[in-house]
């Protein structure tokens, strides 16, 4: 089977020379995962098919398929519809044009992003063959009643009924709509014949497409991209480099770690793709290189950005690069202070059981997601949707403009509460659909051992993760994913076998004492009042909490909080022990360190607390940590970015180094 790719731009199609002379053509657009044009063409053999996609993982698994099943009657081509139409396909060559359930863009003020427009009936005019026809289907009721308005007051078209389809030629979105009970609109719209419009309506036509046709000239097409992400190693440019492995452009990164001769397990994993990887010096980025890509955390006299900047390359924000890469998916957002990634990950896994091969692209690990020398963070799947997680510490989840979302919560983190809720508003309206917030005020969370029960739609659910703000995580994923349409009774099965996400609640193993080693990301005092409070339960004894700030930053303006927090939450019978600040390196004010944050618990009356002013991950202070816990039932290791925190995980679990 053959495909074009986005090198070949250039020449009209030769159908003659490539399909043989008076072959039919039909052609798909918005090919998906296949299952149209693949059933289409086994059943017409003598058809050439043309299917239409720009997801290029899609493509390659449709020739697969395609090959198994020895279908030699379907091209590929992998670029954008409308410009396939214009510049690729011959005038008045093809048969038969398929559109079906193209993305709705269902808000008003959206709706110029329909794909079905003045200038894409022009193009389907001009290259259907005289008394060809296009199909078209569609979920949305608005949607479908705009094309048939449309067909409607355009002279060169007229209705007729639409193809019969069997239930192989459903898309995979169809036959989950079809199995609410809900029936698409379908129609046929056949072109008319010259002889039938008349000559003065066709040139009528024909000055008003000269008039826009200026339009195109500066299309954007999707291509294999050169590009270059600036702190590759860490979590959420890690997931951003593998979505753009599997979107089938060409990675090269940089990270401080990997100067430091520290590079994570994803930076590895990311190498063992094909990345290319670099010193942060600016060797990195060449002449080659067509975008950077940088989080907000990046500094402008990064070396990197420098190069860029002299060598003329575009550099955009992580959450652009992301916006690009899941264009044509229908998105689902995950936003909120606290557990994002662990609802991200849920719902992801509630939509893959369900059917809905989502991909996912998160900003934590999630326990078998790695597997075939992945980065963990990303679920790379060929279904309608996306889920990311969206995030609002640096604004940037204002760039998103989500078919639906999950707010899991609003809370002071990186800025006051006033402006966080301001932020969250601007987000809500940038939904096109539904929103999923707030928690049932009868929910009530069953401590189980190392999980945790509650009700939902009248039955009880249970995840394999302790903690009742877990039960509000599930609880919100279930609720969109029961939207999408998936069962009850498969949203059950799948909750029962979440496996986890790393670094969320995640048990490394056990202490020689027999502790359980817990590994959590919390950071801020909501996420480690949480993380608590769910230890607490799971365990049988005092819990010992070793917490690390991951910035100067933000101890700063968190300190009462945290001190607060540690005191509420922490029993006379339990111990803390504060690491020193992560530093990462860069520009900031280092004049306060953790040691503030202990003075002002003691200050609060919290007798076992301590400060490791000179922590480093060797065997003393392991012995110094194992210690101190001694006679507690767990020990929870908590912080963001330093790496050495899972490994100090580890080898309190194995009690030797590793």
């Amino acid at each position: 089977m053959d495909l074009v790719f986005s090198g070949s731009i250039t020449d009209r199609l030769d159908f003659a020379g490539m399909f043989g002379e008076g072959r039919r053509v039909e052609v798909d657009i918005g090919s998906g995962m296949g299952r149209f044009i693949l059933a289409r063409a086994a059943a017409h053999p003598d058809t050439q098919f043309i299917g239409i996609e720009r997801q290029k993982p899609r493509i390659v698994k449709i020739a697969k398929k395609a090959h198994r099943r020895g279908l030699g009657n379907i091209f590929m081509i992998r670029l954008e519809a409308t410009y396939v139409l214009r510049y690729l396909l011959p005038e008045h060559s093809v048969s038969r044009f398929y559109l079906f359930f193209p993305d709705p863009w269902p808000k008003r003020r959206h709706a110029a992003h329909r794909v079905f427009n003045d200038d894409f009936r022009s193009l389907v005019f001009s290259r259907l063959v005289p008394g060809g026809d296009i199909q078209v289907a569609t979920d949305s009721e608005d949607y479908f009643a705009d094309m048939c308005s449309q067909m409607a007051g355009d002279a060169r078209f007229e209705r007729i009924a639409p193809v019969e389809r069997t239930d192989d030629e459903r898309t995979d979105f169809e036959l989950i709509f079809r199995g609410q009970g809900l029936v698409p609109g379908e129609a046929g719209f056949r072109a008319r014949t010259p002889d039938e419009i008349g000559a003065d309506t066709l040139a009528r036509y024909a000055r008003e497409d000269a008039e826009r046709y200026e339009r195109y000239w500066n299309v954007e097409m999707p291509h294999a991209m050169r590009i270059h992400i600036v702190g590759v190693g860490g979590v959420g440019m890690a997931a951003l480099a593998q979505a753009c492995i599997d979107a089938g452009h060409v990675v090269s990164g940089s990270d401080r770690q990997i100067d430091r001769g520290d590079a994570p397990k994803s930076v590895k994993a990311l190498a063992a793709q094909g990345a290319s990887i670099h010193p942060q010096d600016g060797s990195g980025v060449t002449s080659a290189t067509e975008r950077v890509v940088v989080s907000t955390a990046i500094e402008d006299d990064n070396p990197d950005i420098i190069a860029a900047k002299s060598l003329g390359i575009r550099i955009v924000h992580r959450s652009i690069a992301l916006a690009d890469m899941v264009r044509g998916k229908r998105l689902i957002a995950v936003a909120g202070t606290s557990g994002k990634s662990t609802t991200t990950a849920i719902l992801g896994h509630l939509l893959a059981a369900g059917g809905l091969d989502p991909w996912v692209v998160n900003g934590a690990e999630v326990v078998g997601w790695g597997g075939d020398g992945r980065v963990g963070s990303v679920r790379f799947g060929e279904g309608e949707w996306c889920v990311i997680e969206a995030d609002e510490s640096d604004r940037s989840f204002l760039r998103y403009s989500p078919t639906h979302a999950i707010i899991t919560n609003e809370s002071a983190d990186h800025f006051d509460i006033d402006e966080t809720h301001a932020l969250f508003d601007q987000f809500r309206k940038r939904v096109s659909g539904t929103v999923v917030e707030g928690i049932p005020a009868d929910l009530a969370a069953e401590a189980l051992p190392w999980g945790t029960s509650f009700m939902f739609h009248g039955s009880r659910f249970t995840i394999p993760v302790p903690g009742a703000h877990n039960a509000q995580n599930a609880w919100q994923a279930l609720q969109l994913a029961s939207l999408l349409g998936v069962p009850d009774d498969t949203l059950r099965d799948a909750l029962a076998s979440f496996p986890g996400v790393r670094r969320r609640l995640e048990r490394v193993g056990t202490t020689k004492d027999g502790a359980v080693v817990v590994d959590d990301y919390a950071h801020n005092p909501a996420k480690l009042a949480a993380a608590i409070s769910a230890v607490k339960d799971a365990a049988a004894g005092p819990v010992c909490v070793v917490w690390r700030p991951h910035g100067f930053t933000p101890l700063r303006h968190m300190l009462d909080a945290l001190a607060d927090m540690f005191v509420s939450s922490l029993g006379a019978a339990d111990r803390l022990m504060i690491l020193p600040v992560y530093d990462a390196g860069g520009t900031t004010d280092r004049s306060m360190n953790a040691d503030a944050l202990l003075r002002e618990v003691e200050a609060r009356g919290f007798p076992s607390a301590k400060y490791l002013s000179d922590w480093r991950l060797d065997a003393a202070h392991v012995q110094n940590i194992l210690s101190a816990a001694s006679g507690c039932g767990a020990i929870l290791i908590a912080g963001a970015r330093d790496p050495d925190l899972p490994r100090l995980c580890a080898e309190l679990a194995a009690g030797v180094r590793v």
